[in-house]
């Protein structure tokens, strides 16, 4: 656009600016930025990379920073951007110095191709990408797809806005219609709901009694405490006939039986209040059933934001959204030639990551800094082990984060209002066939893989979480246990998989990983030493477990779980019982690394080798080698505690090529041996 379509330039923008990058309309409308080196999805573009496509200018950075302090916010913005040794040399910022800045729509693999990603690069030394947003009443919303996020979530019209995408996936999203398997209505229900129909009496339900076939709610939170409101055989009968007192129950209850009303239902599924607590009967009951409650749910009322049952999630301060506004000259109609047609709307942007971006050492203007975004939202049930299979087995959860709130379904995850959601930050789906009990698969198949190793996914994230109760290890993840144990048509042993249990073993602690706590063993009986459900705290697996390369050097005889109730086939066990034909070597350890790993040296058996037992014949531990090779392993420990243990023997379990063996150490303890832990990448 030229300079004399433009209309009258507003006082906080510099003349050069505005004849240039504003008339530009900041690059949005030409070709997309791109590197010029071929980037994969996980490489960063390195400093010193060149790029083309956008709007691009060169200008001194003397100029720039002295227009910078006379307010115009442009230069204020690049100006920040500016390397530091741009921006301290006499030389670099003298006027003859030029830079090259450019900026434009992003086009990177890892980012969606939409215009609410802004780059601004200078030179060849740095870029960043900013949130770009504006209101969708704006001149600009044509060329500006973003949008602000709602931070006020219980405003009536918000809650009108979630609802209208809640029923948009009901009724569009055909795989969110699959995976119910039940119409809307015909679903079935939960033994007791929570009836809304009176905000101020809610009242308990039995459907059994009431023959119900009406959609429901229900709400995933952090409990935090004590709940005195809970239902018990005392309070039980009167909370049926006579309804809930209103006055007793936490903010965050009465927050769900708004959301509850505001979305046009009228049942609402609470585990404190639809589940008696001090029956152990009928928690087990319920207990049972806990996958179909969340499966068959209309929609899952995600208190994510709240730390505990008496915050709400409602009426929670949540930030704006930082932001540095800048006018947006519009593109030009071609079909008209009236200057006039030529509007000025608003952009605001904010940067991905304000801490990386604006370090508080690079405040060099005087003016006030430019506020930035968090890196993720905070969300407190995303800690707690209890929410992991709520959030995973529902259809469609409406999320109240920390920051805004958002529709999560089997399709996407979109905020509520439009704002950009960074993909990223998405919980991964479960596979399919969980969800989909008809669908056949394959042992040994590429799906039949991606379901083991996403179950590994699983545990990996389930066992990072917090658990109020440690003894409910196995009992708070069973309803994802069912689900996964119909796609992978096995037996499902105490967290483990006996289609795949030699790989399944090679579990170990991360705690170096996430910096918690060193595991422990919980007080009292939780799992069998050789199930990651024995310890409480962080565990992983080697990334090496699902190569194809790998082959077995160990057998399963037998391998047994108690139930502690034989009507929760995936819930706690009371004892457990591995055998394996295997060679062992025994071994001595050293002190621990910075990353929790201890060096030990194997002792190989002389002797001949058990031709019966897989890969004993005669590679691992043949005379020859023995005399000549000194075999050292790295290996992590379930706990410090059992470091007192002096007799210790490496059991392999696979390898690869005979010379890297994955495997575990055990001690003898009675009256079993417990399993100390995965020793991996051995070089043999």
């Amino acid at each position: 656009m030229s300079s004399t379509d433009l209309p009258s330039k507003p006082e906080s923008i510099c003349t050069a600016a505005w004849e240039g990058v504003f008339a530009a309309s900041l690059g949005l409308t030409l070709g997309p930025v791109k590197c010029r080196q071929n980037v994969t999805r996980w490489r960063w573009p390195r400093s010193g990379t060149s790029w083309t496509g956008g709007y691009s200018y060169t200008v001194s950075p003397a100029v720039l920073l002295r227009c910078a302090q006379d307010g115009c916010l442009w230069c204020q913005l690049v100006a920040k951007l500016f390397p530091e040794k741009l921006r301290r040399s006499p030389w670099r910022l003298s006027v003859e110095r030029r830079a090259t800045v450019r900026v434009g729509k992003y086009d990177f693999p890892q980012f969606i191709r939409r215009s609410w990603c802004l780059f601004i690069g200078v030179d060849r030394y740095d870029h960043h990408i900013f949130k770009l947003f504006t209101t969708s009443d704006d001149p600009a919303a044509p060329w500006i797809d973003g949008r602000a996020r709602i931070p006020h979530v219980a405003d009536p019209r918000v809650l009108a806005l979630a609802l209208a995408r809640i029923e948009e996936c009901a009724r569009e999203h055909a795989y969110c219609q699959a995976v119910t398997s039940h119409p809307i209505g015909s679903a079935p229900l939960p033994s007791r709901l929570i009836d809304c129909s009176y905000a101020m009496f809610p009242r308990l339900v039995e459907t059994n009694s009431h023959s119900l076939r009406e959609p429901y709610v229900a709400l995933s939170y952090v409990w935090g405490m004590a709940q005195p409101h809970r239902t018990t055989k005392d309070n039980l009968a009167s909370y049926i006939n006579h309804g809930i007192d209103y006055a007793v129950l936490p903010q965050t209850i009465r927050d769900a039986i708004h959301v509850t009303r505001a979305l046009g239902l009228r049942f609402l599924w609470i585990d404190s209040l639809c589940i008696i607590q001090d029956s152990q009967e009928d928690m087990l009951r319920e207990l049972a059933r806990m996958r179909d409650v969340y499966r068959y749910a209309y929609v899952t009322i995600d208190a994510a934001c709240a730390t505990n049952v008496t915050e709400g999630f409602l009426h929670k301060q949540r930030p704006l959204d930082p932001e540095h506004m800048l006018p947006f000259v519009c593109p030009r109609d071609p079909a008209s030639q009236s200057i006039g047609q030529v509007q000025v709307g608003m952009a605001y942007i904010a940067p991905q990551n304000y801490e990386k971006v604006f370090p508080p050492s690079q405040d060099l203007i005087t003016t006030a800094d430019l506020p930035g975004n968090k890196t993720r939202p905070t969300t407190y049930t995303a800690a707690r082990a209890w929410c992991l299979q709520e959030v995973l087995m529902s259809t469609r959860s409406l999320v109240f984060t920390s920051e805004t709130v958002q529709l999560r379904c089997h399709t996407h995850t979109r905020n509520v209002g439009g704002c950009r959601h960074n993909p990223a930050w998405d919980l991964p789906r479960l596979p399919d066939a969980t969800f989909l009990p008809d669908r056949q698969v394959v042992r040994g198949s590429d799906e039949w893989k991606h379901i083991r190793s996403r179950w590994r996914n699983v545990v990996e994230d389930y066992s990072n979480r917090l658990l109020s109760e440690p003894t409910d290890k196995l009992v708070a993840i069973s309803g994802l246990a069912e689900m996964f144990a119909h796609a992978l048509c096995t037996d499902y042993l105490a967290g483990l998989w006996r289609d795949s249990l030699i790989h399944d073993l090679l579990w170990r602690r991360c705690d170096w990983i996430t910096q918690a706590p060193p595991p422990r063993y919980p007080f009292g009986y939780c799992a069998p030493s050789w199930s990651w459900g024995c310890i409480d705290g962080p565990t992983c697996y080697d990334t090496l477990v699902d190569r194809p390369d790998l082959h077995p050097l160990a057998e399963v005889v037998s391998c047994t779980v108690t139930l502690q109730n034989m009507n929760l086939p995936f819930g706690p066990v009371v004892s457990g019982s591995l055998i394996l034909r295997a060679r062992f070597f025994p071994c001595k350890w050293t002190d621990p690394n910075r990353f929790g790993v201890r060096q030990v040296a194997i002792e190989p058996i002389r002797g001949e080798p058990d031709r019966s037992i897989p890969g004993g014949s005669g590679e691992l531990s043949s005379d020859e080698a023995a005399a000549e090779t000194r075999l050292v392993a790295g290996i992590t420990i379930d706990r410090e505690e059992d470091v007192v243990f002096q007799r210790m023997w490496v059991i392999p379990l696979e390898h690869r090529d005979l010379v890297y063996v994955h495997g575990i150490v055990v001690t003898r303890a009675e009256p079993e041996v417990r399993l100390q832990k995965s020793f991996n990448d051995t070089q043999w």
